[in-house]
Parts: C-alpha cells; structure tokens; sequence
C-alpha cells in the first residue's frame, strides 16, 4: 500500500491518482484528517461538492446541537458505552452491506437521551467506515425495536436518524430493516414512509422485517437477533480504546488491499472482517 506523499503516516487504501488529489481538496478545504476525508467523499463516490457539502451539513447539525463536528474518541464517550445502542458486528448482508445495529431499547426519549444517541452515532458511523468494504458497499441498518415498539415518537426517532445518514454523516446507508415491532407490523403496511426531514426528502427503503434470514445469512446475524454470531461489545469497546492509545486510529483496515473480485457479497472471513469482528466465544452485546 503507497503512502501519501504529503501525509506519509497515512497509508492509501487503493485510491487512485484523481482520488487522492479530491482527497487532499477535501483536507484544505476542511482542515479535517487524511481518514476522514476519505470517508466522506467515498460514501458519495468520489464527489467532491457532495462530500463537502454532506461534510458542512453535519457539521451545522452537530453545532445546533452543541456537539463537535468530528467524533469523539472512545476514551471520552466511555461513560456512554456501557450498552450497545449502535454496534457494527463486522458482518454483511446477501448483498454485501455491513450489518448496523440499532438497539432501541437502549433509548431514552428526553434532551440528554438525544444527545447521547447522536454522539454515539456519529461515534460507531466513523468506526464503520474504516472499512473498505463498508465504504464501497453501505450498511443495512437493522434498526432492533424490542422493548419499544408503541412508545410514542418511534417514527420520529428513526426519521433523524435517517436524517442524519443520509444528508450528514459520512456513511450511506442502503436500506433499514425493522425487527421485532409487532404493533407495527399490524397497524402499518410492510413499508414504512418516513417521509422528509429538516434537510430534504428521506429516500431510504425502511421496511418491517419478520424474518432477517431473507436478507442475511444466519451466521451474520447477531444471536440477540435470531442469528447464530457471537458478539462481544465491551471487546468491540476494548479493541477501540487500545487502537487509539497505539495512535492508529487514523489508519484504515487492510481489507483495502483485497481485489474486488475478492469482496463478492458473501459472508466475511475473519481476514476480511473489521478488526473487532466476531469472537470465536463468548456471549453478545
């Protein structure tokens, strides 16, 4: 893998010649680190106006909010990891979209409560994106509402996040599955709408899900929901936090050095998963 030649502790995963001069672009432009720009312009393929566009929204969304635009290490979320309200199993789907997990039982419906989840969203999107694969493929959103489904205001909940996927972090998001919503499932046809937020219209399929293994093989599915795969969130919380003591959490995963023909939508092996993908034992989150 080349380094950059003005950046040479940044390793490039794969970029051509075109993308590492957006890739600079975007740097002088935002002032932000190598990988994050990276990140950025690959959830929008390379363009430039759109990423820094994507880039200026969620960085006025944060600041409405009193929130940094940049993520925050894991060091200073600690007190807020001690459930899983979002995590990334390192898993994909049938058709190559990384798994990402939303636990919304795990959400508390009040100012602090939106605060955290949008924290801690920005927190595991970054994460997420340090793959490759994820980069070029998206996620699937499986968005977990046992313990929630009638409370008021679900609909609402998952429209911002929506809103915050789709117009201002750096991530795409290919489609959102709700699991575990019974109430739904009966007072809703199988297709959720939800409609347009405060940046525009939300064009991403949202739909109620009774059975996951249509969509991802078992052993890419969490046993928490209905799967066979083991997952540990506080080893996920450890990994993190001895990475970015080391300094590398600049660095992008060598999945990046695979050839495409390598990455077919078919379950990840343990070499090309992320970094804190699947244990061999153990519980789940």
């Amino acid at each position: 893998m080349q380094q950059h030649s003005q950046y040479p502790g940044i390793r490039d995963p794969g970029l051509t010649d075109s993308q590492l001069d957006l890739v600079t672009s975007f740097i002088e432009s935002t002032e932000v680190p190598w990988a994050l720009a990276v990140k950025y312009l690959a959830c929008v393929d390379y363009d430039l106006a759109a990423a820094l566009s994507r880039y200026k929204q969620c960085e006025a969304f944060l600041k409405d909010h009193g929130l940094r635009p940049r993520p925050d290490s894991t060091a200073a979320l600690i007190h807020y990891l001690n459930v899983a309200l979002f995590y990334i199993p390192g898993t994909c789907d049938k058709a190559g979209a990384s798994i990402f997990v939303f636990n919304a039982r795990y959400y508390v419906s009040d100012v602090a409560g939106q605060r955290r989840m949008i924290k801690l969203l920005t927190y595991i999107c970054d994460k997420a994106a340090n793959d490759e694969a994820t980069r070029r493929n998206g996620v699937v959103l499986i968005s977990n509402l046992q313990g929630l489904d009638r409370k008021y205001g679900v609909l609402e909940l998952h429209r911002l996040i929506l809103q915050l996927l789709e117009y201002c972090l750096p991530i795409r998001v290919v489609r959102m599955l709700v699991v575990n919503a019974p109430w739904w499932t009966q007072k809703l046809s199988a297709m959720w709408k939800p409609g347009v937020c405060e940046n525009g219209t939300l064009s991403t399929e949202m739909s109620i899900c009774n059975d996951l293994s249509e969509h991802i093989d078992p052993s890419q599915i969490p046993r928490e929901l209905g799967g066979s795969l083991s997952y540990k969130w506080r080893e996920f919380v450890a990994d993190q936090l001895e990475t970015e003591a080391a300094g590398h959490e600049e660095q992008l995963v060598d999945v990046d050095l695979f050839e495409t023909e390598q990455l077919s939508p078919t379950p990840r092996s343990s070499a090309q998963a992320f970094s804190f993908a699947q244990r061999a034992e153990g519980g789940s989150t």
